[in-house]
């Protein structure tokens, strides 16, 4: 329980759009993950609900202020509170450090200081269990929270209030399933806009058109999966429409391949990219391949495999055996970076189909038997992935 009366505010900046609240020693099992762990909905899940982490997207990037208390919010912040999500937090040292995405650890991340109460960003707090209210605050539709060059004022309110309240069991806390979105935003200013875009959907996403560019490519990309193409290893040179293409084994049809989606394009040297970032959005059959200005493209229509469902002993066998797998860095059977967090995404999934294709990227095949594996249904996936972790094939 919190005896005493907190009320502190401090300024926060970030290039992530976002900021973060935890104690380093609560993630520290963190520091072998990817940098950008917290973006992945299964491991933020994770640090929610365990009550180790409270953190939110601001919605763009640059400074922000947060007030602490634990007596709620003023009348002032009442009038121009605009959104509010509630966080799990168990405090076990008594203090927590605010962060915009610097220190929160990671492989590579920097290290935060030794706690001490008169260095900025910790506040103090007595070890127990809390529910955190996180308040956004539309500080700059009050009269007077800007001066005549669009500066915060001295007397301007805090973008965002956390307000603790002690409770016996955070259990009885619903966390947020992924970070949450809580942008101060001004309510009369319809034409600020944050956001980059919705979320690419998987597998099921119609088709823009039945025409696409083809990168021939020396393997198979699988729906779910992230890339980054080495563009130095190209043969025939490709184009994007509308910022994708379809890559494919073998320009023989019909043939299945992979509708993908650009995400950037990196290092430009003597007129060309060096490489293509990627995200793989559904599979696609190849009825006919042409040349249009000199490029190949194709004829082509959504492909979905036989669907027979697996049963859930062979799913659950599928996750133990990678987890296995992981954990002893068996590098000549899965070949991903931070095999133990691609581990921990497997570990989360709920949907086969998911499931099945997430290792099968991860697996060191060939690329004829990686082929086979994109027409499958979903039992015969998982039981070929499962024969290949255990050699049984």
């Amino acid at each position: 329980m919190i005896t005493g009366g907190l009320d502190k505010t401090l300024s926060v900046g970030t290039d992530v759009a976002a900021w973060f609240l935890f104690h380093p020693h609560d993630l520290a099992h963190r520091r072998a993950d990817p940098h950008n762990w917290w973006t992945y909905d299964f491991a933020i899940f994770k640090e929610f609900a365990a009550g180790t982490l409270v953190a939110v997207h601001t919605g763009g990037d640059g400074n922000s202020t947060v007030r602490f208390t634990n007596v709620g919010l003023t009348e002032r912040e009442l009038t121009y509170a605009v959104c509010w999500a509630d966080f799990r937090l168990q405090v076990k040292h008594q203090s927590l450090y605010l962060d915009g995405g610097y220190v929160l650890p990671a492989e590579e991340c920097d290290e935060i200081e030794r706690y001490d109460p008169e260095s900025y960003g910790w506040i103090e707090l007595p070890n127990g269990n809390y529910r955190v209210t996180v308040h956004a605050i539309a500080w700059y539709d009050e009269p007077g929270a800007l001066d005549e060059n669009n500066y915060s004022t001295e007397s301007a309110l805090a973008a965002y209030v956390a307000h603790f309240q002690s409770v016996a069991d955070i259990d009885s806390i619903a966390p947020p399933t992924t970070l949450p979105d809580l942008y101060p935003l001004c309510s009369t200013s319809e034409d600020v806009v944050f956001s980059e875009g919705e979320e690419l959907s998987i597998q099921n996403t119609p088709l823009q058109g039945s025409e696409y560019p083809v990168l021939q490519w020396h393997e198979v990309i699988f729906p779910y999966s992230e890339h980054r193409l080495d563009l130095t290893r190209l043969v025939e040179s490709f184009e994007l429409s509308n910022g994708q293409v379809v890559t494919v084994l073998s320009l023989d049809v019909p043939t299945i391949g992979t509708l993908v989606q650009y995400t950037y394009l990196d290092t430009y040297s003597e007129g060309h990219y060096e490489a293509m970032g990627v995200v793989a959005i559904r599979l696609v059959e190849l009825k006919r391949v042409f040349k249009r200005n000199e490029f190949f493209w194709a004829e082509v229509e959504p492909y979905n495999p036989t669907f027979v469902p697996a049963d859930l002993e062979s799913i659950e066998e599928l996750k133990r055996l990678f987890a296995d797998c992981a954990a002893i860095k068996l590098t000549n059977s899965i070949h991903v970076e931070y095999p133990h967090f691609y581990a921990e995404h497997i570990a989360s999934l709920t949907e086969a189909r998911e499931l099945g294709w997430r290792v099968a990227h991860a697996l060191d095949l060939i690329s004829d038997r990686q082929q086979e594996l994109v027409a499958l249904s979903e039992r015969e996936l998982i039981h070929r992935s499962i024969c290949h972790l255990s050699h049984r094939e």
